[in-house]
Formats: C-alpha cells, structure tokens, sequence
C-alpha cells in the first residue's frame, strides 16, 4: 500500500551561516528603496528594488546580494480588524496513519528534523520540527529531550508588536495517551512562548502553558501580551521523552492579532535569497491570490545581506491583487462585464471573455474563475 505522506518537506536540519543570520539587521548594510511589482498575474509577480550602485557602499557594506521577503499582509480599515497568522483545520494533511496509530519514525535519534508545514495559506510562515503524522491533525513528536528539540511549531521571524502586542490562541490538544505502571494515563503539558529574537539567546517574554493533557480533546483559548519587533512564536511540548515516542495532536489552530486602525498585519510568505549578484534589480515570485484571506494582499520588502545579516526593511510595497473577490467569504458583484477566465485542470487558460460575452468552450472538465 502506497503511503500518503504528510504535506511538508522534512530536511535534516542543516542551516547554512546566510540562513541563520538573516533575521540580524546590520547597520553597515544600505537600505534598499523597493518599487512597484511588474508582471502581475493570477500565478505570480516580479518584486523590483534599487540596486545598490556607489561604489564606496559596495566597499564599506560589504553587501554579496538581496534578499526578499514576500508577505500575505492586511492593512486594517476599522479598529480591530484580525489579522491571522494562521487559521487552519489541518485538513489539508493527508495520512493512512491517525491519532490512535501515528508514524513513529519520523524523528531521527539525538538530531532533529525540520520542515515547512506547507500551510496553504502561509506557507513559509510556519516552521515544523520533528513532526509526526497522523490524517487531518497537527502532530508533535516529543520523544528527545526538550533540550535537545522537542516536537515544536514555530512562527518564522515576525513583528508581534502590532495589535498592541497581543497575540490570541484557539485550538484544541490532545496526547497520545502514554500509561504509567499503574496504568492511569501521563498528564502531559504543551508550552506556547512568545520571544524576542533581536536578543541572543532568544528571550522568552510571554508565554502560556497547557497542563493536564490526556488523550481526550482540550478546548483552550488565551492571549500573550509584550509582542516584540522582532519575535516568533514557539509552541512545543515541555515534557521529556527519553527517546520514546509521544505524541500531541494539535487541531483547528488559530492565531491572529487584532490591528488597530491603519496598521498593517504581515506574515512571511515565501523569501529568496539572490546571491552574488548587487546589479540584480528584480525577482520573480510564483504566488496563488486565492489563497490570501479576506482582505489581504501579497507585499515585499527587500533587503542588502551579507553573511553577517540583512539590511533593514525597505518600504513595503504591496502587490495590488484584489482579495475582497478573492476571499470565498467575500461577496462580489456580477454583472455581464465581470471578466471571466476558464482553466483547464492542470492550470492552462483555455478561454477568456466576460460573462455576456464568452467564446465557445472546449469539452471536458473546466474551472471557471
């Protein structure tokens, strides 16, 4: 039987000097200007910048390239608009494993395994260390020593100042039901922590722990407060598995901010490195509009790095993809010059029109946007 396998990509976790550094802002290194996106289309769009071109900035900064940050971003309208980093159900994880009977082999022993989770939504937001699998659920894999690196879920580098600093939480736990030698099942307990990454080692400055988890499902709902510039978000089980596996099982995740008035919400969506090349000037990204949230748009900044770092943020540019049609919440009007494109199923336009006007369709199954 062929197995269906989890939808991340799990690599040894080998990180590389540039991608371990490029959350430290340096001074030495210019920041950029970026302007407005070109060739933009329902698959994608080129993020542009300007280059760096003194001669005397190259020599003092020591810049070996750019690196972009593209975002899912939402600037709110009203006071207290949400901003979610994530919201998800995880019924995009397909498995024949379940909470009952998870993979076991995923964590390797004394290292660890790190991934994207590949949310649909954000997918380079969201980091996975040592997960485990099971259909439609979240699962950590807890077997190492915490010290070592516990199952963990991690919000990439983000300003979690916004909204005030406060962060909210809603989902709901539950653990593999691991039995002591009287048989009464271990309690187990889930650490969810707010830190400050401009600090070394990381600070801890909010956190929230959820105790007494058994192999029932738990409802929590809670907010961290003192959110950092420059932060993520960790949630790890706390206890030490000595090499045996146990598991927790995380659904229907949510965790957003609430922004004030004019406030601009952000959360990686993809981020590309051009190395060894400060005349480049542009950077293609493939992005799919319909998987923004109501309300959002995809934006950029660009950055100088070297090894050391990055430059500060350039003014954020946003792309300019209308998500109040997009979002499946979102009501639009129709009328007969409502543009229409028809696909094919592996992704090729077949045929463009309005709805009064469309050409002859070719047989087959189509999708009608």
């Amino acid at each position: 039987m062929k197995k269906n396998t989890l939808l991340l990509t799990a690599v040894m976790a080998a990180t590389s000097l540039t991608a371990s550094a490029q959350y430290v802002y340096r001074d030495e290194l210019p920041v950029l200007t970026a302007t407005d996106a070109t060739e933009v289309d329902d698959y994608g769009f080129t993020a542009n910048w300007i280059p760096i071109t003194d001669d005397d900035v190259l020599m003092s900064s020591k810049a070996l390239g750019y690196y972009v940050q593209v975002y899912a971003a939402k600037t709110a309208k009203t006071q207290g608009e949400k901003f979610y980093f994530i919201n998800t159900d995880f019924s995009f994880i397909k498995s024949q494993y379940t909470v009952d009977n998870p993979q076991t082999d995923i964590t390797v022993e004394n290292f660890f395994v790190k991934g994207s989770l590949n949310e649909p939504n954000r997918p380079a937001g969201w980091i996975v260390v040592n997960a485990g699998q099971a259909d439609g659920v979240f699962t950590l894999d807890c077997k190492l020593n915490k010290a070592i690196c516990n199952g963990a879920l991690v919000l990439s580098y983000n300003d979690l100042s916004i909204g005030g600093g406060k962060v909210h939480f809603r989902f709901k736990v539950r653990s593999s039901g691991e039995k002591n030698k009287d048989g009464k099942i271990i309690p187990r307990t889930l650490g969810v922590h707010m830190r400050d990454t401009s600090k070394f080692p990381n600070e801890d400055v909010s956190s929230h722990m959820v105790t007494d988890i058994t192999n029932e499902w738990k409802e929590v709902e809670f907010t961290l407060d003192k959110g950092p510039k420059q932060g993520d978000i960790l949630i790890m089980g706390e206890d030490v598995g000595n090499l045996t596996s146990m598991f927790l099982f995380m659904d229907d995740l949510q965790v957003w901010t609430e922004l004030e008035e004019g406030e601009t919400g952000c959360v990686i969506y993809e981020d590309k490195f051009l190395k060894d090349d400060t005349e480049a000037s542009s950077l293609y990204f493939s992005v799919n509009p319909e998987k923004l949230y109501k309300g959002e748009d995809f934006a950029y900044t660009a950055h100088a790095y070297n090894l050391e770092g990055v430059s500060y943020d350039s003014n954020i540019v946003f792309v300019g993809y209308n998500t109040a049609v997009n979002a499946p919440e979102a009501e639009a009007a129709v009328d007969a010059n409502t543009p229409v494109v028809v696909y094919n199923l592996s992704g090729s336009v077949v045929a463009r029109g309005t709805v009064g006007n469309m050409p002859a369709m070719p047989k087959g199954v189509l999708i009608v946007k």
